[in-house]
């Protein structure tokens, strides 16, 4: 199985200070660090590889400033992470997406309200997903749950992964009767 991160995901899975993320409706996300962190457990013995678009890489590297060679570093060593270029396939996969939204009837952005270079860079990352065979996309931009849904890949987004089981329900704090303990 192939999954694909984009930029906020990857960030959470490497950054040991992530900040806060938020999802689609501008709320932030509860314990989103350790959400992916527990995903990254199940992909991990699951031996799912991540593909990392090289687009979504360049912003990693961007947002990092003195972290970038440590992050190159963890990608490049791992047997989970891969980096996928946007090649020829990618490019003419990007290209049938444009073409689909001219033909719309919606423009070159396909009805999206976001500028023209954000919605080619999206289709990049969609298109190099799709080349290399992600089952899914980890992702919390609008623009690239649509154009992975228009493309059959499903989108999950950070709030809808599962915490870990020791955190997804809290104990009760009931005191300890006197027998519990011995």
């Amino acid at each position: 199985m192939k999954v694909a991160f984009d930029t906020a995901t990857l960030i959470l899975s490497l950054s040991p200070n992530p900040g806060v993320v938020r999802d689609r409706a501008g709320n932030p996300i509860p314990r989103a660090k350790e959400r992916v962190e527990f995903l990254l457990t199940e992909l991990s013995e699951s031996r799912t590889t991540v593909i990392i678009p090289t687009p979504v890489f360049s912003e990693l590297l961007t947002r990092s400033e003195n972290a970038a060679s440590r992050y190159f570093d963890i990608i490049s060593n791992s047997k989970y992470f891969r980096l996928e270029p946007f090649d020829a396939r990618a490019a003419i996969e990007a290209a049938m997406m444009t073409r689909k939204a001219f033909e719309s009837g919606l423009g070159k952005r396909g009805g999206s309200s976001d500028s023209w270079p954000k919605v080619k860079f999206d289709r990049q990352i969609v298109a190099i997903a799709k080349v290399c065979g992600a089952d899914k996309i980890y992702s919390e931009d609008q623009g690239v749950i649509s154009l992975g849904h228009s493309a059959g890949i499903p989108v999950i987004g950070v709030a809808e992964l599962s915490l870990p089981p020791d955190q997804a329900q809290p104990s009760l704090p009931f005191p300890k009767t006197e027998t519990e303990g011995d």
